[in-house]
């Protein structure tokens, strides 16, 4: 072991140069700002062969490297984005934010769409691999599920036409009128806004209770709502959406393939597939389902790497709501069609549905055996992991492995609602809640 120590130590001693080891506290903010153009020019599709990006340094590297450390107490209370903004350019990704908060407008759209089209052509210059289909429009989980889609926006509109006509058109009650009948026309409480309560309380707070169990599509948004955030929230909305989008590449970089899977209910999801070189498309895949405030472009690129290296392919996506995975637009409004997305799909409902379509594609489009897929489900998504597996056990031999997560998604509501609400959970108020 002492050798072994020895040796790691030499190993650092080289890596880091005559500028020496690094100040404490320092975080992987600065690494990145040091080596990104080094690193995000040499390899960035090489892992699409399944060659490991090289991690050496030039000597000019470790020397600029000193002297970041050196005017490391220059940047004290400035953000990372001004840091990072001195080293790499930065002008592209804030001006597609900008114009996300502002919307879309006449003066912006051709912005947005060349911007997206540059995205799409980057993507799509990765070598693509024999048998690894980037879009996949999933199918819904049994005919019920169809059936209940609908059931809720149905019960919607009944429960708004029976406001309209109990109240302004229906006749007054009369002897002659059926039983049933004459109690829906006198005990209006019960025949229409007992429905609408039920309804519309049962829906609001279950929207809004969700923001604490998972707050990536709040936290990650990068939808028509931007221009409704407070000011204060989008100063770190933005910074997290421009690491995002310097991290992707680095992901790519380490073979991963981008991919969409379109919902049943219409929601795409943006994800990356990354192939091992050790075994087939249709060999053991794992698919690794987010925790709470996570988004997939932030994990390390070792994460890929380290599954690939051992013969395992690997599925990374993100929730609907969370960065690129977005509903689609309706009548040409990308706010018509998430407020309608969400009114269509309970959140909850939402992320099991977004864990079939991945699962369906593994099985269908990759053709994945069943006994060789494995669902990882970290924190918040090992509860939607586990959902799965267990509505599928009969069907689907499918393995499960929940990392860190819980048992009872109702005792974790009880303990986070209360202080996303900015109550303290022995208070009267939370108890309420």
């Amino acid at each position: 072991e002492s050798e072994m120590l020895a040796a790691s130590r030499e190993m650092e001693m080289d890596e880091w140069g005559d500028a020496g080891p690094p100040e404490e506290g320092e975080n992987a903010l600065s690494l990145l700002v040091e080596s990104e153009d080094a690193e995000s020019q040499d390899g960035r599709h090489e892992g699409a062969e399944g060659r490991p990006r090289s991690n050496s340094r030039t000597p000019s590297s470790s020397a600029s490297r000193g002297s970041q450390r050196s005017s490391r107490g220059a940047n004290a209370g400035r953000s990372n984005l001004e840091i990072l903004g001195e080293e790499i350019e930065l002008e592209e990704y804030l001006t597609e934010w900008s114009m996300r908060v502002e919307g879309r407008t006449a003066e912006t759209e051709p912005l947005i769409e060349q911007r997206e089209m540059r995205i799409r052509n980057s993507e799509a210059s990765i070598p693509a691999i024999d048998g690894i289909p980037r879009f996949f429009r999933a199918s819904w989980p049994s005919r019920m599920d169809y059936i209940f889609h609908w059931i809720r926006p149905a019960a919607d509109i009944y429960v708004l036409f029976a406001i309209v006509y109990f109240h302004f058109l229906a006749p007054a009650p009369r002897p002659d009128h059926h039983p049933v009948w004459r109690f829906c026309l006198t005990y209006k409480l019960f025949s229409v806004w007992t429905p609408f309560f039920w309804r519309f309380f049962r829906s609001f707070l279950h929207w809004l209770i969700s923001h604490a169990i998972l707050p990536g599509p709040l936290l990650y948004h990068e939808g028509p709502f931007l221009h409704f955030y407070p000011k204060g929230l989008l100063e770190s909305l933005r910074e997290s959406f421009v690491f995002r989008e310097l991290f992707r590449p680095r992901l790519v970089g380490a073979g991963g393939i981008s991919i969409q899977v379109a919902c049943p209910d219409g929601v795409v999801l943006d994800g990356m597939y990354f192939k091992s070189s050790e075994c087939k498309v249709s060999g053991p895949t794992v698919i690794r389902f987010n925790g709470n405030a996570e988004a997939f472009e932030f994990q390390d690129e070792m994460l890929p790497r380290s599954y690939n290296a051992n013969g395992i392919n690997l599925i990374l996506f993100n929730y609907r709501g969370v960065g690129r995975s977005r509903w689609p637009s309706v009548w040409n409004s990308e706010l018509t069609g998430h407020l309608m997305g969400l009114w269509r799909t309970p959140v909850i409902k939402g992320t099991q549905l977004d864990a079939w379509s991945v699962v369906e594609y593994a099985l269908k489009a990759l053709q994945v055996n069943p006994e060789h897929l494995v669902l990882l489900g970290h924190s918040i998504g090992g509860a939607i992991a586990a959902k799965l597996a267990a509505q599928h056990t009969s069907s689907l031999p499918i393995s499960l492995c929940s990392s860190r997560s819980f048992a009872s998604l109702v005792n974790v509501a009880v303990q986070l609602a209360p202080g996303f609400f900015g109550l303290a959970t022995t208070s009267p108020k939370a108890r309420v809640l």
